[in-house]
């Protein structure tokens, strides 16, 4: 994948075409956003939030997609994913939004998105398959929650709903998750449940949070 970006020829031109319109448009919308920068394949978002920094990378997941059939077949260069952590490598809290869940990709192209997506982010937000998700990883001393949405735009009315998500940036092992869903005979939006999510980490992640916490009660 590294050697096909850097050939810049034909074929990498013509698989980024598809969103390319797409690309103009948000490079437009955001051109006069300092923190936020889009690549072709990602974008990097810097937000401030209660005087917590949190760090959002958005991956199109979809460049090599076509259509259910893709499933296990998706690919996405793992130098881009680095380049886009290293935008943000001064940010504690961190989140990626792909489409796709990450089990859709080829399984080396997956085994290297996880080992740098568990190692460096906090929460993983996906989609597509139109059922709702909650799980939890722990792999060596990060952990890591991931969310699959439900569906919002639809023809299949018993798949669409949402999720909201509370999350302490200051506490980052916790997160509550509301989940609503579509009723056809309402024709609206019915609160099913709110679950407690623990996220796991190692005991060097744990330190730091203790440690964090305890500087930010001494100056708050």
């Amino acid at each position: 994948l590294y050697d096909f970006f850097q050939k810049k020829d034909f074929d990498l031109n013509t698989s980024l075409n598809t969103t390319k319109n797409y690309n103009n448009f948000i490079k437009k919308y955001y051109s006069e956003c300092n923190n936020i920068e889009v690549h072709e394949l990602y974008s990097t978002h810097k937000l401030n939030i209660d005087n917590c920094e949190l760090g959002i990378i958005s991956i199109n997941s979809a460049w090599r997609s076509v259509d259910d059939t893709s499933n296990g077949k998706l690919l996405f260069p793992k130098f881009l994913l680095e380049e886009a952590l290293f935008k943000l490598k001064n940010i504690q809290n961190k989140f990626i939004v792909l489409h796709h869940p990450i089990h859709w990709f080829k399984d080396f192209n997956q085994s290297e998105l996880q080992n740098l997506i568990y190692k460096s982010c906090n929460i993983m937000f996906s989609g597509h398959i139109h059922e709702s998700e909650i799980t939890t990883h722990y792999k060596q001393n990060n952990g890591i929650f991931a969310h699959v949405a439900p569906a919002s735009l639809t023809w299949e009315k018993d798949h669409i709903g949402f999720s909201i998500i509370e999350y302490q940036p200051k506490n980052e092992i916790n997160a509550n998750v509301s989940k609503y869903n579509f009723i056809k005979e309402m024709d609206d939006f019915k609160f099913l449940e709110k679950v407690e999510v623990k996220i796991p980490c190692g005991q060097e992640k744990q330190e730091q949070n203790r440690i964090r916490e305890k500087i930010t009660s001494k100056t708050s």
